[in-house]
């Protein structure tokens, strides 16, 4: 479903009146009905950083003397998927897991340390969303992993989430428990709660699998 056709569903759920042509130009109600659409959307991405939906493979090539790993060329990056992060030398076939270290513990981490200039071994993720090696590496080399994909935002009428079609509706149904706490209506929270729980269970098996990377990689 687009956009406007989840907004449409939501209507049609709550008994909203009148026909919404657009969203570009919604006022009122209809307004209210796209902006819990799109917050409902944006709720349910952010459940999990492992849906299978919101992963996607990177590889970055990190030059000599540089500690910084820029992934500013992948426009819908948002953060490394912890876990799966390897590196290696450019000139070397062995990929090699990164360590994870919080961000908050980063400064300690790196600071009770020497500047090295040597084989990374660990990782953080910067406030800005840039991702810092440690130590610094002696030559060229490579960062390749699973990311996590920024939440989408759906803004046109005809855009369309990113999730499987089929569970579509759990948008739907979770913008309607949104809907029913604004306008204090029970049942339609119950209703909203029912068919939200249905779908999130078929989701949960099927699009949450054993992530893993290429077996190129080991």
């Amino acid at each position: 479903m687009t956009y406007l056709e989840l907004v449409r569903r939501l209507a049609s759920e709550v008994g909203a009146s009148g026909v919404i042509q657009s969203l570009q130009t919604t006022e009122g109600e209809a307004k209210r009905l796209a902006y819990w659409v799109n917050q409902a959307w944006l709720d349910i991405q952010l459940v999990r950083d492992t849906w299978s939906w919101r992963l996607n493979e990177f590889e970055v090539s990190v030059p000599s003397g540089s500690a910084i790993v820029n992934t500013s060329t992948i426009t819908d990056f948002y953060k490394p998927l912890k876990g799966y992060v390897y590196g290696k030398f450019s000139s070397s076939t062995s990929w090699y897991p990164l360590k994870f270290v919080d961000f908050q513990a980063w400064q300690d981490y790196v600071r009770a340390r020497p500047t090295v200039i040597s084989q990374p071994t660990s990782y953080t993720l910067k406030p800005d969303r840039t991702i810092e090696l440690y130590p610094i590496p002696t030559n060229d080399y490579s960062v390749r992993g699973l990311y996590v994909k920024k939440p989408q935002q759906l803004v046109n009428d005809f855009d369309v989430p990113i999730l499987p079609e089929e569970f579509h509706p759990l948008i739907v149904y979770q913008a309607m428990m949104l809907y029913a706490q604004y306008e204090a209506a029970p049942e339609i929270f119950q209703a909203g709660v029912q068919g939200y729980n249905r779908i999130y269970n078929r989701m949960l098996n099927s699009e949450t699998p054993d992530v893993c990377l290429p077996e190129a990689l080991a």
